[in-house]
C-alpha cells in the first residue's frame, strides 16, 4: 500500500512538473522576444497620449549580449508597423514600446501613433528582424483582461 502511495505521489508530482517545464520552454531563448503587451489602457479609452502610451508592448533581450535592433520591426494583425531606429537592447535588458508619443530612452521606445494600435479582443504582435525574418510573436484573444504574457 506504501509503494501504491508513493508512486501515485511520484505521478503526481511528474504531472504537475511537466507541463510547468513545456510552459517554460515556451519562451524563446538565444534573442530578443516579445514578453508581454498591455493591449487595453486602463479606464476610459480617451486618445489622450497619456492613455495610448499605456497600451505598450515589452521585449526582452535574454543573452548575456547586447543586441541591435536597429530595422527590427513589431507589427500588429492589421500591419500597423513599428521600425526601430538605431537602437541596441542591452544584454539581460528590456525595451518597452508604447503606443503614443515621448521621448526615447534605452529602457522606453515610442510608436509615435495619435491612435491605439492594440485591439481590446484578440491581436498579435510579431517582431521580425532586420531581414524580415519572425523571431517572435505573441497574440492574445480575450477580452476580460487588459495584458497578455509570454508562457
Amino acid at each position: 500500500m506504501k509503494t501504491a502511495k508513493i508512486a501515485g505521489a511520484a505521478a503526481l508530482a511528474a504531472a504537475v512538473i511537466v507541463p510547468l517545464a513545456g510552459t517554460a520552454a515556451a519562451v524563446p531563448a538565444g534573442h530578443p522576444y516579445v514578453a508581454e503587451i498591455y493591449y487595453n489602457s486602463p479606464g476610459k479609452d480617451t486618445r489622450s497620449n497619456a492613455s495610448r502610451n499605456a497600451e505598450w508592448v515589452k521585449i526582452v533581450n535574454p543573452t548575456a549580449h547586447a543586441v541591435s535592433l536597429t530595422g527590427w520591426t513589431v507589427k500588429d494583425r492589421q500591419n500597423h508597423t513599428y521600425r526601430f531606429g538605431t537602437f541596441t537592447l542591452k544584454a539581460h535588458g528590456t525595451v518597452v514600446l508604447h503606443t503614443g508619443t515621448g521621448r526615447n530612452t534605452t529602457t522606453s521606445r515610442y510608436w509615435g501613433s495619435g491612435n491605439y494600435i492594440w485591439n481590446n479582443d484578440t491581436d498579435a504582435a510579431t517582431l521580425r528582424n532586420s531581414r524580415n525574418a519572425v523571431v517572435d510573436s505573441l497574440a492574445y484573444k480575450n477580452s476580460h483582461v487588459a495584458y497578455v504574457k509570454h508562457r
